[in-house]
């Protein structure tokens, strides 16, 4: 699994669209190499990178949809759309409710 980091990072880098947009995800290794890149990308979390890991999360098994969360780097920049996002799609508790289950369970989040 850590092999697949390194053209994970350089995807990222490069043009993460269009290797999300034409990977074929359809072995476990694929996915997770998609999870990785989705984890990596910089760009706007809100209007870019969310869509993309929307649109993969159902198409993914479980143990690649806890590799994408470890990875999802981008969402410790900006924690609150991260986690407004993630608990619209998961859970239906209260705010601060959520914040302290998510954090003490995975530590993707800083406390805020």
């Amino acid at each position: 699994m850590s092999e697949l980091h390194k053209p994970a990072r350089q995807s990222a880098r490069t043009d993460y669209k269009y290797f999300l947009e034409n990977n074929p995800d359809n072995t476990f290794e694929l996915q997770l190499l998609h999870a990785f890149v989705i984890g990596y990308a910089k760009d706007d979390i809100r209007t870019t990178i969310l869509l993309y890991f929307k649109a993969f999360v159902p198409t993914a098994d479980r143990v690649v949809t806890d590799s994408l969360c470890q990875n999802f780097k981008i969402a410790r920049k900006d924690p609150q759309k991260g986690m407004d996002f993630l608990y619209s799609k998961a859970y239906k508790l209260n705010a601060s409710t959520r914040q302290k289950t998510f954090q003490k369970n995975t530590g993707i989040f800083p406390r805020i």
